[in-house]
């Protein structure tokens, strides 16, 4: 994965959007295009403990989809590049609610898959509070499908493996497992981009705050 990136270092970049692409649904064959960003900016973005980054001129490639056709979820690389279809439906992310839904339907096919229905449906429960951190809902007081996706994230990060250990701190700290973010924090690489995101979680957790935070866009 290659979170945190924005947060650390940042992007200034002309926009440049790509051309469409036309996928055919691996499921029923259905086409629908899905729009590809060639280079953009960091302008108006926001980013989070989380590794959540919202970038309105420089949007993440969509990873996963709901098919136009059968209403079934796919993963974009599961797709074949279909033929000509100017006239056909535009692909849109999945948002909210159907991130676990996907993860309960067992659309993932590859831990990498796993890893993002797990990390986006975190982060679509961490979504209410971002703008008011005094709403905060503790983990354990929330939705049983939202405890459980945090429990199974959890044990499938791996502190050693890029982001992930960020993100493992991070989410015990979000549990309030203090000490034990401070340990993952503590045995990670100091890796120069990120060494600003680890001293702010560190610190939230020095303090016992378990709330989703704002990071700085450089």
């Amino acid at each position: 994965m290659a979170l945190y990136r924005a947060a650390a270092r940042g992007y200034r970049r002309v926009v440049v959007p790509g051309p469409d692409v036309v996928l055919a649904c691996p499921h029923c064959a259905a086409l629908a295009r899905v729009p590809t960003v060639t280079s953009g900016n960091t302008l108006g973005g926001k980013a989070w403990t989380d590794g959540k980054t919202e970038l309105p001129e420089m949007p993440a490639a969509i990873t996963a989809t709901r098919c136009p056709g059968c209403e079934r979820v796919f993963f974009v690389e599961d797709a074949e590049v279909g033929g000509p279809g100017v006239e056909v439906p535009l692909l849109a992310p999945l948002a909210g609610e159907a991130w676990t839904t996907a993860v309960m339907d067992g659309v993932a096919r590859t831990r990498e898959q796993a890893l993002e229905l797990r990390l986006q449906a975190w982060w679509a429960g961490n979504d209410p509070y971002r703008e008011d951190a005094g709403r905060w809902v503790a983990m354990e007081r929330r939705a049983p499908a939202e405890v459980a996706n945090a429990a199974a994230l959890l044990a499938m990060l791996d502190a050693e493996v890029g982001d992930e250990g960020l993100l493992k701190a991070e989410l015990l700290r979000e549990l309030g497992r203090f000490a034990e973010a401070l340990a993952v924090l503590a045995a990670l690489p100091d890796e120069p981009e990120w060494r600003r995101v680890a001293s702010r979680i560190s610190r939230l957790a020095e303090r016992g705050v378990a709330a989703v935070q704002r990071l700085e866009l450089l």
